[in-house]
């Protein structure tokens, strides 16, 4: 139903919880909350923005100054500024596009 990619995860979801962070069991953000199923038992499903669209979006972040790069993709901030878990995997191949290579 949304119009982007998005990963579904069993929990219930109320008004306000969008933009939320998703964490997997390692406690890494792997999804932004964006929409929820109501039903009766309140477990959901929800749905989450896929985080690896957002690797390619530029940042630009200007505190603490002459620290970040300027109208960087958040993919190409340095390692000792923004860990990213898989980064080898992911790489810009165009603009708005991701390439990816699953892993395990």
């Amino acid at each position: 139903m949304a119009p982007f990619p998005v990963i579904e995860i069993s929990c219930g979801t109320v008004g306000g919880m969008s933009g939320g962070a998703v964490l997997d069991s390692h406690g890494a953000i792997i999804g932004i909350l964006s929409m929820g199923l109501s039903h009766d038992d309140g477990r959901g499903p929800s749905n989450a923005a896929w985080i690896i669209q957002a690797l390619q979006f530029n940042v630009a972040l200007h505190w603490p100054r002459d620290v970040y790069p300027p109208d960087c993709p958040i993919l190409d901030l340095p390692d000792n500024l923004m860990r990213i878990i898989g980064r080898e995997h992911v790489a810009l191949s165009g603009s708005l596009q991701i390439d990816y290579t699953p892993w395990r």
